[in-house]
């Protein structure tokens, strides 16, 4: 068993990377064979091989394909596939760039060129020895499910098989003969220019298909006996299509249902890998093989007879990251997997050799069945039996000494089940003496309540006849319990005051040491108290002379009722006060709200207007009732609380945090006092001190506040007003302490990095601080402008980090926000200090999931127009945001006419009118300014939209021609231009590639629409010259070979008759 061999290959930074986002690689390069996500929490990942991103081709192949190549002429199944997402180098890494197929010495050429060029260099070498090789060699591509044969000049569908003997194969497949190098490479550039590739928006020659290329490989060497050893193998080099997420690579119409045929292929080739390792790990999984072509055709490289290596290309970029972790984890998993590997090996002879082997071993059969019965006894008991000389001359030693170990192994499994059976009753016959006990027990139990109950009875029966006496008892114990309840109550009391005049002469012992002459007795004194206190509660009783004055307890009694009484009535009182206070503060709340408007005076001018409006609102009963409770709640906290040594009163933590009281202004007291001694300049002091105060400040509790603070350098109150306080001032390191206004950025960048700090030690404050953010965000009208950019500098970057939410910022969406300008102005920094992390991609996709995405309502009404738009961003110099809008836009106006058009054919019963369409293109092109060539791009897709695909190839053909002779008027107005008419014949050209069905149909319909004048004959000759694509074209070149001949011929005849005249 061989365990899948898994590579990493790290492709290097394109310039694509740098637009998107910054240079710095989302992936760290551990040691040789472990990598590792820069994100938190870092993930790890060991794999056989890590390939850098300065790893060249050759170091590709010296560390993976020369093995296998080795191996597969041994005799041994090789598989080598490449698997990563879109852009992500798999092709360039098993082909290399286009160079290899001018250049097969190139430097850039990938794994399949070099493994030829190895596997027939090392088969000629062989060739010298009594071994020959054979080589074969197939190239398939397995595209939207359909698998094709691109050997085949017109690439023709194949259907995929299985049989007994030869396994899965691929019926019809051309297999060509390969003796050389330049013929093998022959054979990849003709199947590579037949290979589908097509451009999207994160890789301009993406791979639309999984393509093999298999080498089948036969060695045949002579043996005794003229006998013949074949070894047979199949060497897979396989190029996988990159995952895709469609958002990313923007796809659509048939981009769309390669991207759906692809992702359904790769997730069948993840379940089918899950499946094989959690087989591994003891699991029973059913393998879903043939719920893909892919992972059927290779079975025997996943899970089966092959020798099997895995490349993941991954891209360090980081707007690549959540792709670049999947693949990482897809390889994980791989890793898992277990092939049985084994050399495919056979003989082959002419009828006496095969009869003279067969009569050979036969002979020893017999003869070991033979010495079987001769041996047996004595394998038993030893296994140092000597062999007579008979038969050490007719067999090796070492085949008799593999016969007694097997011999051997067979006792001693024998054994082992004896053992098993016999364990396996010990453990039933304990299961049973422990039911057995159990039930013991509870006998046990039973018979002890019923001798409970009985003795109960006969205590009950005693104290009926002694109930006079027991009463009379009883009742003086109680009166004796209430009698000493005084005297300890007193000693107590005793007792604390006691205590405090011990402390206040150890401080004059202390201050005073000249006073000890004058105080003999307090040693004295202090010992006493020392036993007072050490006494118990029962020792205590004792102590005390119980009196049984009848009169004492009543007037006790009496005292208790009058107290109880004086607690009710004090109740009462709170519950007024509290009543009063919530008056009070209901009037504070209206105070601030009215001094909203106040909030940018001067520090002398804002507590005037203040004591003004608090003396208008707030009338002198309510102020006072509020005063004196704020003074008697202070008072009462910094009281000691008294205490009895001895008595350890148990509560439970978190109950305490529960009912302890909320208080913000202790929280950043407390704050202040950590950070009291710290310069101010040392932010990392700053972060080391509110790194560890987690559990002492309690953030969890606090978290609110702390972030606050961390904001503001305040407590934020109710309409925006931001309270300092009063002897500290504003915390040192605040976001609005540490920044500039006029170049916010940096100073935000180390509050960021302060807040992360914070929030990796401390996971729930994330959370926390991003439902905190939006009440101090909703405020940016009641902050000055300094801070507002502080504030969206600091906002932007966090939300670049992905430490708050992007729906924070529908906070300004608010009516109020929106109306004054404060909405656009806050955002459109915070998107200058995001843009800065991240890309406009990344933007918009994270505004997107939240619905945040249409920036226009962040406009005033007067304003919300896409003049306005495109003006504003251009004077905050922010280009990419028109770009982008100005390209959705233009993706929505295509939608729209493709619709339209589509809706108008459907809507009509037979021809819908030419003139009608041509209408919806124009205006289209003037609302949207879109070009002739991207109109004329939509007219040809709404037009092959009328064809019924789901019918025979025939009935399709026959209707696409139809279409397009019915429609050829709609083109013309759209194609006045080279342009234009170069921009519809490659459309056409990519359309017809992509569906094998319409690949015939290329020059019929190039024919109709130049006999319709929509396509000149110009235009068609610079095609076949110079302006074909690559895809398709040595297919269609060939099929508009003759008409384009037609077309120069009648150039240089009509050039004749001018030159005539």
């Amino acid at each position: 068993m061989e365990n899948v061999n898994v590579y990493i290959r790290i492709r290097p930074f394109l310039e694509t990377d740098f637009v998107l986002s910054n240079k710095t690689p989302v992936i760290s390069h551990v040691s040789e064979n472990t990598i590792a996500l820069r994100s938190l929490p870092r993930d790890f990942f060991t794999f056989d091989y890590i390939a850098g991103m300065d790893s060249t081709q050759e170091d590709i192949f010296n560390k993976i394909g020369k093995n296998t190549v080795s191996r597969s002429l041994q005799g041994y199944n090789g598989t080598i596939f490449a698997y990563g997402q879109t852009g992500s180098g798999k092709t360039y890494t098993m082909l290399g760039n286009n160079d290899y197929k001018m250049h097969p010495e190139g430097n850039q050429r990938g794994l399949i060129p070099r493994c030829f060029e190895y596997q027939i260099k090392r088969s000629r070498r062989n060739s010298v020895a009594p071994i020959k090789y054979l080589c074969k060699a197939s190239y398939i591509e397995i595209y939207n499910e359909v698998i094709y044969d691109l050997l085949d000049q017109n690439i023709k569908p194949c259907a995929l098989r299985e049989d007994i003997k030869k396994g899965v194969f691929i019926e019809g497949v051309t297999e060509e003969n390969v003796d050389n190098v330049e013929q093998a490479l022959m054979l990849l550039k003709k199947g590579s220019d037949n290979r589908r590739v097509g451009e999207t928006a994160m890789n301009r020659e993406s791979s639309r298909s999984h393509t093999v290329f298999t080498l089948y490989i036969q060695s045949m060497s002579g043996i005794e006996g003229g006998l013949m050893e074949i070894k047979e193998s199949k060497f897979n080099l396989v190029d996988l299509a990159g995952s895709e997420r469609q958002k990313m690579a923007q796809t659509i119409g048939v981009r769309l249902k390669e991207a759906a045929s692809i992702n359904k292929s790769l997730s069948v080739l993840g379940n089918v890998i899950n499946s094989l390792a959690d087989n591994n790990a003891g699991k029973n999984r059913h393998i879903n093989y043939r719920d893909s072509k892919l992972t059927f055709l290779l079975r025997d490289s996943l899970g089966g007879n092959s020798i099997t290596t895995m490349i993941t290309n991954i891209s360090p970029s980081l707007f690549s990251e959540s792709e670049t972790l999947s693949s990482l984890r897809f390889a994980k998993r791989a890793k898992l997997i277990k092939n049985k590997v084994m050399v495919n090996q056979n003989t082959k002879g002419d009828v006496s050799a095969l009869q003279m082997e067969i009569n050979k071993l036969t002979a020893e059969i017999n003869f070991l069945r033979k010495t079987d019965k001769k041996t047996t006894s004595s394998i038993k008991s030893e296994i140092t039996v000597v062999p007579d000389e008979d038969y050490k001359k007719q067999v090796k030693l070492s085949d008799w000494l593999a016969y007694l170990a097997l011999r051997k192994l067979e006792e001693e499994k024998r054994q082992k089940d004896s053992l098993t059976k016999s364990l396996l009753q010990m453990h039933l016959k304990t299961k049973k003496q422990y039911q057995t006990i159990q039930q013991l027990k509870l006998i046990v139990r039973l018979r002890k309540s019923e001798n409970f109950i009985l003795r109960k009875k006969s205590d009950a029966s005693e104290i009926c006849k002694a109930e006079n006496s027991s009463l009379r008892s009883e009742v003086r114990h109680l009166s004796q319990k209430l009698a000493s309840s005084r005297d300890i109550d007193d000693l107590i009391l005793e007792n604390t005051q006691l205590k405090e005049y011990i402390k206040r002469i150890e401080s004059i012992k202390s201050s005073e040491p000249e006073n000890n002459v004058k105080l003999p007795k307090v040693d004295e004194l202090a010992s006493q108290i020392s036993r007072i206190v050490t006494l118990n509660f029962s020792e205590m009783l004792d102590s005390v002379p119980l009196q049984n004055d009848i009169s004492e307890i009543t007037m006790l009694e009496n005292n208790l009722k009058a107290a109880q009484d004086d607690i009710i009535e004090l109740e009462q009182q709170r519950d007024y006060l509290e009543f009063k206070v919530s008056g009070i503060e209901e009037d504070w709340r209206i105070v601030n709200e009215t001094l909203e408007n106040i909030v940018f005076l001067d520090k002398e001018n804002k507590k005037a207007a203040i004591e003004k409006a608090v003396n208008e609102v707030v009338w002198d009963e309510p102020r006072k009732l509020y005063l004196l409770y704020k003074n008697l709640m202070s008072t009462q906290q910094n009281q000691p609380k008294p205490s009895l040594n001895g008595v350890k009163i148990k509560t439970r933590k978190r109950v305490n945090k529960a009912n302890a009281k909320f208080e913000p202004e202790v929280f950043r007291d407390s704050l202040f006092e950590l950070i009291a001694n710290v310069p101010e300049a040392d932010l990392d002091k700053y972060s080391n001190i509110i790194d560890t105060a987690g559990n002492t400040l309690d953030y969890r509790r606090y978290g609110e506040t702390f972030f606050e603070l961390l904001v503001s350098g305040g407590l934020i109150a109710p309409g925006g007003i931001i309270e300092y306080d009063e002897e500290y001032g504003e915390i040192p390191f605040c976001l609005f302490k540490l920044s500039n206004a006029e170049d916010p950025l940096p100073g935000a960048r180390d509050w960021v990095n302060l807040v992360t700090k914070l929030t990796r030690r401390y996971k729930y404050l994330e959370k926390i601080f991003s439902e905190t953010s939006k009440g101090i965000i909703e405020y940016v009208n009641r902050y000055s402008e300094e801070n507002n950019k502080k504030l969206a500098a600091g906002f932007g970057l966090l939300i670049a980090e992905g430490f708050i939410y992007p729906d924070v910022i529908k906070v300004l969406q608010k009516d109020h926000l929106v109306k004054d300008g404060y909405a656009l102005h806050v955002l459109t920094m915070l998107m200058k200090a995001y843009l800065t992390k991240r890309s406009v991609l990344n933007l918009f996709t994270a505004l997107h999931k939240f619905k945040a995405d249409d920036l226009i309502e962040f406009f005033p009404l007067n304003k919300r127009s896409d003049e306005y738009f495109i003006r504003h961003f251009e004077s905050e110099d922010m280009h990419q945001i028109i770009k982008y809008k100005l390209a959705i836009q233009a993706n929505d106006a295509r939608e729209i006419i493709l619709q339209e058009v589509v809706d108008l054919m459907n809507e009509s019963e037979g021809k819908a009118p030419i003139s009608e369409i041509i209408k919806i293109g124009r205006k289209t092109m003037a609302q949207n300014q879109l070009t002739e060539n991207e109109v004329v791009v939509l007219l040809w897709d709404a037009v092959m939209g009328n064809v019924r695909w789901g019918m025979r190839s025939e009935v399709i053909e026959q209707q696409a021609l139809a279409e397009v002779k019915e429609y050829a008027d709609a083109f013309a107005p759209f194609t006045s231009s080279p342009k234009s008419e170069m921009a519809l014949l490659k459309h056409i050209q990519i359309y017809c590639y992509e569906d094998a069905k319409l690949m015939r149909l290329f020059y019929q319909i190039v024919r109709i629409l130049y006999t319709e004048d929509v396509l000149s004959h110009d235009a068609i000759i610079f095609w076949y010259s110079k302006g074909a694509l690559p895809q398709g074209k040595s297919t269609f070149m060939k099929q508009m070979e003759r008409f384009v001949v037609h077309l120069q011929s009648l150039d240089s005849e009509s050039e004749d008759e001018d030159d005539e005249e």
